[in-house]
């Protein structure tokens, strides 16, 4: 009997650890997670990224960067551009993408089809659909995923403010949106009050900060 129980004992001991093992993160809407690195102090020292679960879909997520994490203009020229054509996109998807990422984390990054819709005040072009690993949330992205104004409100790391990226009283930037402007050389942003600016900014601009998006691959 003695021996018995102790195999039972051992069969509970077993499946728990298994149990511990095989249980995967929930990724619960709201929460916060890291996943890869990229410079955040003054000096660029690299630290990992913290991300906030925007959707949980099953098998893949879409995470966005808790902080603005860099200042960039959406286009190096003043143009016309659309999101396919920008400096921002390649940006993203090349260096960020590059020194954010290491091998097995890349392989976790989902090819998502992003829709690339007009400006839904002033009908401004939005250009054609892409293919992106990594890309900013549209206009209409910004307004559904986040339940008020507060919660767009974003705050720039270290890093991003040292790259010039503008930081009000209160510590908060503006920050790109993929969306066109009022016309297709400006380009929509989320304002500091955490409004959705439709207007918004010349994609020249310099001092508005990026948040990156992305979508997690769950069965990768």
């Amino acid at each position: 009997i003695v021996t018995l129980l102790c195999l039972i004992a051992d069969f509970v001991i077993i499946k728990k650890i298994s149990q511990k093992k095989d249980k995967k993160p929930e990724y619960k809407i709201g929460e916060a997670i890291e996943f890869g690195n990229y410079p955040q102090d003054k000096d660029g020292t690299e630290k990992p990224i913290e991300w906030i679960v925007m959707k949980n879909e099953g098998n893949q997520v879409l995470l966005l960067s808790k902080y603005v994490l860099d200042a960039k203009p959406y286009n190096e020229e003043l143009e016309e551009v659309t999101w396919e054509t920008s400096d921002i996109r390649q940006w993203l998807n090349n260096e960020f993408y590059t020194t954010a990422f290491n091998k097995t984390e890349k392989a976790k990054i989902q090819t998502s089809l992003i829709k690339n819709e007009d400006n839904s005040e002033y009908g401004t072009s939005g250009g054609n659909d892409t293919e992106d690993k990594v890309f900013l949330l549209s206009e209409k992205e910004a307004e559904t995923l986040f339940s008020n104004d507060e919660e767009r409100i974003a705050k720039a790391t270290e890093y991003a403010e040292k790259s010039v990226v503008y930081v009000n009283e209160e510590k908060v930037v503006l920050w790109w949106l993929r969306s066109p402007g009022s016309y297709s050389n400006r380009a929509a942003e989320v304002g500091y009050s955490g409004w959705v600016d439709r207007n918004g900014s010349s994609v020249d601009y310099d001092i508005d900060g990026v948040r990156p998006a992305l979508h997690l691959n769950l069965q990768s």
